[in-house]
């Protein structure tokens, strides 16, 4: 890439001392790791080149790519990892910019369909007639607030839940949107936030969306991102887990159990008046139940062949499953003509019977078909075992600047693992480190004398290895773990035997949680994954974070069994190319919940004996080679008693 020149028309200069960020946005320093990086998408943009950019905490990487994208004048999309950070970025971060730079862009925010009213569906509900007292109480708070949004999207309704059951009534899927047909098209939520995506210069989506856009465009379905001149994937470090729930097809109890609501919906709506409709949808409603049955009582996920070999009737419930789909297909085929509802149902039940009458074929050999078991239901998956060469067809079409950047890209300094999970070749790759000076701001506690983390003791014991620490520390402290089991009889010791606040993921929402941690004292916060990141708690309200284990993924898990063996089939080492790697990025994650400002300081732990008994253990601690490390408790005790 051709280098640009230090002038004041380029990105570093406005990140700089003279620049318009230094002079009127309180508190805002020059870093030159962030003039760095704001140069290299700058080219990136104008060369339409690809950077991988390791840009560690503190560094300032949203506006490092915020202040390029701004000032290029072409058309950007941004995709973040959450639609939290899409909504922090979209409504803070970007005015604020784009107010300091004097740069006037049109800027859109879209979300996936689920996320905004459909005003079809919302009608419909007023004859629903399998409705609770509760849901007919959001419903009717829905309606007010449907009577006065300009945007439909449902997170303006503070009275409703965003996880209540009231939502898929009134949303709507790809299956059940009528698409052109609909009487409400030209006011449509969705229709509307696309239009303006279309005509924004930059757009702010989520991973999620991304990728359920690049499926449609791979499979001949249309688009529902427009085409841009250059990509931003903020926490790329996601990208690879979410591609996964994109690439390959998902059947499940929800979709089939929803397309019976819709289809009985819809013969009120449409009044076909065939007597047998209503009876072959009940038969696909009960197939549905006897294939749950048939897959076992235990939560739990499975490949299909062990699934299959656990439970003997599994292959003959499915059969009858397709046989009932088929025959609601053919009744649903003469009902089409009485209405738009019932023919967009005939649609979907063609479509997802002929998804029920693929699970009886056999599978090529870089695809994997495995079973999610839940409490309420089940989805029967098939997902490519290595996702890398669908990636590289994804993004090899896209003849535009791509910038991949996350706190976490690398493995002691190498972009190998990121490079090939997401197919790529050749790349710009840039790494800089946090500014913040962990020599003096932080210590690195790896205790001695704790019993492997496999045997039964080990939680117990590291709960009394901890308790003077905490003691020490005045509570302050996350202890995030890799399971729930450990994070309740964690919880349940601490509060049995403490005086310390415990705070327990689940209890209550996360932000919830956030606020009471930094509104109490002597508080502990026990959590698992959920927290390992995407929290920000700046201060002395956080000076303690401990890892229980080395954060390797379950070897029971199906997916994972597949793309180990398939490495070890073609003479890789699975474990140290695959687990190792994931494993060190996550555990870089849960570490960087510790320190967030320069003013931070703090202690990490990593508790895990295997760390430093393993060789693979040095991976992990060339990761965080800046932090001073020691196993004396005393001195970690009297580190935090300063704070």
């Amino acid at each position: 890439m051709v280098g640009l020149p230090l002038t004041q028309n380029n990105a570093a200069w406005y990140l700089g001392e003279h620049g318009p960020l230094t002079a009127t946005l309180k508190g805002f320093q020059p870093r030159p790791s962030q003039q760095e990086f704001a140069l290299k998408v700058e080219e990136s943009i104008q060369y339409r080149g690809t950077v991988l950019a390791e840009s560690g905490t503190g560094t300032g990487k949203t506006f490092a790519y915020l202040v390029p994208a701004l000032l290029s004048g072409k058309k950007i999309l941004i995709s973040t990892g959450t639609r939290y950070l899409q909504e922090q970025l979209f409504h803070r971060d970007l005015p604020t910019v784009a107010e300091k730079l004097k740069v006037s862009v049109t800027a859109a925010l879209l979300k996936g369909r689920s996320n905004y009213l459909c005003i079809d569906r919302l009608e419909q509900s007023r004859h629903a007639t399998r409705v609770s007292v509760p849901m007919r109480d959001e419903l009717e708070e829905i309606f007010a607030w449907s009577a006065r949004t300009k945007t439909g999207d449902k997170s303006e309704v503070s009275g409703v839940r965003e996880d209540s059951e009231v939502w898929p009534w009134v949303t709507s899927t790809v299956d059940n949107c009528l698409g052109s047909k609909c009487t409400h098209f030209t006011k449509c939520h969705i229709n509307v936030a696309r239009k303006k995506a279309a005509e924004a210069e930059l757009i702010v989506v989520n991973h999620h969306l991304f990728f359920a856009d690049a499926t449609l465009k791979e499979d001949g379905f249309g688009q529902l991102l427009p085409d841009v001149d250059a990509y931003v994937f903020d926490e790329a470090h996601q990208l690879p887990d979410v591609a996964g729930n994109f690439l390959g097809s998902t059947i499940g109890h929800r979709q089939i159990e929803g397309l019976v609501t819709d289809i009985r919906q819809a013969e009120i709506e449409d009044k076909s008046g065939i007597p047998a409709l209503l009876d072959r949808t009940a038969d696909v409603e009960k197939a549905v139940r006897e294939l749950q049955l048939a897959m076992g009582k235990r939560i739990q996920r499975y490949s299909w062949e062990e699934l299959v070999h656990n439970q003997p009737d599994l292959e003959s419930r499915l059969k009858d499953l397709a046989t009932s789909s088929s025959k609601l297909v053919e009744i649903l085929a003469k009902a089409a003509d009485s209405g738009d509802h019932l023919e967009r149902c005939y649609e979907r039940a063609a479509s997802i019977g002929g998804q029920i009458s693929k699970l009886l074929e056999q599978l090529d050999s870089n695809t994997i078909r495995w079973v999610d078991v839940t409490r309420f239901g089940f989805r029967i998956c098939e997902t490519p075992i290595n996702p890398g060469p669908v990636l590289a067809k994804i993004f090899s079409r896209r003849n535009t600047s791509m910038v991949f950047t996350s706190a976490t890209l690398t493995v002691a300094g190498d972009f190998g693992h990121f490079r090939s999970q997401m197919g790529l070749g050749e790349v710009d790759e840039y790494s800089w480190g946090s500014p913040f000076n962990f020599a003096d701001q932080t210590l690195l506690y790896l205790p001695e004398g704790l019993p492997d983390p496999r045997e039964e003791n080990y939680q117990r014991a590291l709960s009394e290895h901890m308790e003077p620490i905490f003691k020490s520390s005045r509570g302050r402290a996350f202890m995030l773990f890799t399971s729930y089991k450990a994070m309740k009889a964690a919880a349940e010791y601490y509060i049995d035997r403490t005086d310390f606040k415990v705070l327990v993921q689940g209890d209550k929402p996360k932000a919830e949680l956030l606020e009471a941690f930094q509104r109490n004292p002597k508080v502990i916060l026990c959590a698992t994954m959920g927290f390992w990141e995407g929290v920000d708690v700046q201060g002395d309200d956080l000076v303690v974070v401990m890892l229980d284990k080395l954060p390797f993924e379950s070897p029971g898990d199906p997916v994972l069994k597949s793309r180990l063996a398939r490495m070890e089939k073609d003479g890789l080492n699975p474990f140290m190319e695959y687990q190792v790697p994931r494993a060190v990025i996550k555990m870089r994650q849960g570490a960087g919940r510790l320190i967030r400002d320069f003013d931070d300081y703090g202690v990490l732990i990593i508790a895990d004996p295997r760390t430093r008994s393993k060789r693979y253990g040095k991976k992990f601690l060339e990761s965080l080679s800046e932090m001073p490390q020691t196993s004396d408790r005393n001195l970690v005790s009297n580190f935090l008693a300063s704070i």
